[in-house]
């Protein structure tokens, strides 16, 4: 058996702050093979060296929890690869990529996908976050969750039995979103199996009864032969928010931190913080500031910039200044 070849993982681009899709590069037995994995990730936020996200210091829990999938989901594709590869040392690359789509993606083979009925509810998931995705006014900050929640979805069903391996097929759909369902989803995927945090829980099921109402709003429980869904506008179905304690320094704390001498990586990620600090920016924002986002309004320096997470601008007067 000749030595397994490593694949390697290329950006469609490596310019811009936009989600750009990852590629697979494969180069075997004077094949090449090149595969789009379906992923995504802000090319700021990728170590080539090491194939995989940066260790971000930031304060977003979901873009930490995507980047962590997605190192697995990384690891997983290339065991995958390997494994088709000792099968078969000399597949065609047609071949390579259907099975890189059943395995990986756990698409089944178009013959074995219906074509006259219409959308479950996991594949009526994938079309609205495509919609979404395509419409010019569309937030990616608002999508970003949705496929987040779509994620925890699928890897519920394939651990708790709403998915056919013979068909590759998720088969959780509108009849079994009951309350009994929402508890084992709840307690036994969320809470016991992933630890997820109650907040983030509660999160994951208002975007699950987003999914739901425009399900019924399209009437597609109805051409499955069944009821509006209703359960998800029973009490006890969403899930309450608990209350967290907010952390801030005070002024006096943040001179100390400008007043620390330093040098390098660390002065600069000092700079940065006191800047989000004073500002309230968001780290996606206050890390851009360029010289052009600086004018000067009635002798006051404003900070003017449009946000990434709403698409909102907003204008900073910068009265605060520290003492050198």
């Amino acid at each position: 058996m000749p030595k397994v070849p490593q694949g390697k993982y290329n950006l469609k681009s490596i310019k811009g702050s936009a989600p750009t899709l990852i590629f697979l590069i494969y180069r075997y037995s004077d094949q090449r093979l090149k595969y789009s994995t379906g992923l995504y990730v802000n090319p700021k936020h990728w170590n080539r060296r090491f194939q995989k996200t940066k260790n971000l210091n930031v304060d977003d829990d979901e873009l930490l929890e995507h980047y962590e999938e997605l190192n697995e989901d990384l690891k997983r594709l290339k065991k995958i690869v390997a494994k088709i590869y000792r099968e078969d040392n000399n597949i065609s690359l047609e071949d390579f990529k259907n099975e890189l789509d059943i395995q990986f993606k756990g698409k089944a083979p178009k013959r074995l996908r219906p074509s006259t009925n219409p959308d479950n509810f996991i594949e009526f998931i994938d079309k609205y976050i495509e919609e979404a995705k395509q419409n010019p006014n569309g937030k990616r900050g608002t999508y970003k969750v949705w496929i987040t929640s779509r994620n925890h979805l699928l890897k519920y069903c394939k651990r708790f039995g709403f998915y056919d391996s013979s068909t590759y097929e998720y088969t959780l759909d509108y009849c079994d979103l009951t309350k009994t369902w929402r508890n084992e989803f709840v307690n036994s995927y969320m809470y016991n199996y992933k630890k997820l945090s109650i907040n983030f829980a509660a999160k994951v099921m208002t975007v699950l009864n987003q999914f739901i109402n425009e399900a019924n709003e399209r009437d597609l429980p109805q051409y499955w032969g069944l009821d509006p869904i209703s359960h998800h506008k029973k009490k006890g179905w969403l899930i309450s928010k608990t209350k967290t304690d907010k952390f801030r320094l005070t002024i006096e704390e943040l001179q100390k931190l400008y007043d620390l001498e330093l040098s390098g990586r660390k002065e600069l990620a000092r700079d940065l913080f006191l800047i989000g600090a004073y500002s309230g920016l968001r780290y996606s924002d206050f890390s851009r500031i360029r010289p052009y986002h600086l004018i000067e309004e009635k002798s006051v320096d404003i900070i003017e910039i449009r946000t990434i997470k709403t698409n909102t601008p907003v204008s900073i007067p910068c009265v605060i200044h520290l003492k050198d």
